[in-house]
């Protein structure tokens, strides 16, 4: 079998048969005829492109015209990636540089708050903030800082800034565990209970540490909002799952709120039981005790109590409490002055309950006046600071304590505060402003039936003031 000999076209870079392609004589032939032209076929349209001699340096410079346009598209796109590479540089130091500051004041805020400084904390997170405006940590810490000074507004503000900037889980729980603490100090519970129950959204069937202390917080809430069976459930969600002794004691106290002091007093035994250090239980055992008319339970309390050893400033106030429940009143006033040397402000409070049992409403008068100086939130203390007022016959004064613990909203004394601001308003002689007050107090407690004889006897009075 014969085959035909083939070999190589770089043209067309193919294989094709050897006699297919035109030789090298013929290809001389066509090019001294000039055939330059373009062969046209039958249509008249050319088959093929070839050129002269004439177009090369048309073509040179076509191919060189290309040539520089890419070298200027290809300078154009360096200088602009160089652009931006240095833009990126200097973002990331600018990012480095105040990511690095923002920790650092971030820290140097802690350290402040930690040690009781918190106008200097406060200031520290705002750098942090001014920093890195969006590090939701930040916002938090800085809110918490403006909750120790009582700047509630600011902080409620920079808790939902917080809530903005973040998609963490456990950022926007402590944002609104900090806005719920801010709304219960400021007495808004009902905003307060809102944003405790809103953090709690997360929680799985077993709570984290944060969620836990939300709860505690959540249960303060509710008993300051008059609902001290909400507060015995959520301590019970506590118990559950710690066994905790503060627990024990805290759901005992609510409830000997809710009147249930048989319940009271098996948890505040438990709670005992798992902490014969805690004097704040001793004291709350002896309450729910001397209730129940257990007198000699109720000594023997305070008496194992005063035993233990005391060592902070909390403790010297509590001991202060247990002597002046066991009519020591002397003791009872240098353990509360021990206390106050170790700058636990608390014991103004228990300073001038001791006075006020003993009727030196002057004494005690000036020690609440220490108290508010630095603790503006407790109304129980508004309503004893008016009484003693009362006393001393100061009854505007008094009307003005009265209507400030009321201010707070606080659900386990509001009931006594309204009444003795009435009160304090009948001493002015004033009693159009009287009798608008005990309106709103029987509306808001229509159970109370003195009340009601006392608002017809008030409505003799009218237009007399």
């Amino acid at each position: 079998m014969n085959h035909t000999e083939q070999r190589f076209d770089p043209d067309k870079d193919t294989i094709v048969p050897k006699n297919s392609r035109p030789t090298s004589a013929q290809r001389k032939k066509r090019a001294a005829s000039g055939s330059g032209q373009r062969k046209k076929n039958s249509t008249g349209q050319t088959n093929r492109r070839t050129y002269t001699k004439a177009s090369a340096p048309a073509k040179r410079q076509a191919a060189y015209t290309r040539r520089r346009r890419r070298q200027k598209t290809s300078a154009a796109f360096k200088a602009m990636a160089l652009i931006f590479i240095v833009v990126i540089i200097v973002v990331c130091a600018l990012f480095i540089r105040n990511f690095g500051a923002g920790t650092r004041s971030d820290r140097q805020g802690i350290t402040a708050y930690n040690s009781g400084n918190y106008d200097q904390a406060a200031q520290l997170f705002s750098q942090a903030v001014s920093y890195d405006r969006a590090n939701a940590g930040y916002y938090i810490h800085l809110g918490m800082a403006q909750i120790q000074l009582t700047r509630f507004d600011d902080a409620i503000s920079t808790f939902n800034e917080a809530e903005s900037r973040t998609r963490q889980k456990d950022e926007i729980q402590a944002a609104r565990r900090g806005k719920g603490i801010a709304c219960l100090y400021k007495g808004d519970y009902a905003q307060a209970l809102d944003a405790f129950n809103s953090a709690l959204e997360f929680a799985g069937s077993k709570y984290t540490q944060q969620e836990l202390d939300i709860l505690y917080y959540l249960a303060e809430t509710q008993d300051k909002n008059g609902d001290a069976v909400g507060s015995v459930l959520t301590y019970t969600k506590i118990i559950d799952q710690t066994g905790d002794a503060d627990a024990y004691m805290l759901r005992g106290m609510a409830y000997q709120t809710v009147g249930d002091n048989t319940s009271a007093e098996k948890d505040l035994y438990q709670a005992l039981e798992m902490n014969r250090k805690n004097y704040k239980v001793y004291l709350s055992l002896y309450d729910v005790l001397s209730a129940q008319g257990k007198e000699d339970e109720a000594a023997a309390v305070l008496e194992e109590a005063i035993g233990l050893s005391a060592s902070s400033g909390e403790d010297y106030s509590n001991q202060g409490l247990i002597y002046m429940y066991m009519g020591n009143y002397e003791q009872a006033d240098a353990s509360f002055n021990t206390a106050l040397e170790k700058d636990y402000v608390q014991a103004n409070f228990g300073k001038a309950q001791n006075f006020m049992i003993q009727e030196l409403y002057d004494d005690a008068i000036s020690s609440f006046e220490a108290f508010f100086a630095q603790v503006s939130d407790n109304a129980l203390a508004y309503n004893q600071y008016g009484m003693c007022l009362l006393e001393t016959g100061a009854y505007e004064a008094a009307a003005e304590a009265f209507a400030q613990g009321i201010a707070l909203n606080d659900r386990t004394v509001d009931m006594q505060l309204r009444f003795n601001e009435v009160n304090a308003y009948e001493k002015l002689g004033q009693w159009d402003q009287a009798y608008e007050k005990l309106q709103a107090y029987i509306e808001k407690y229509p159970e109370d039936t003195a009340a009601q004889k006392e608002l017809a006897f008030l409505a003799t009075r009218q237009n007399q003031g």
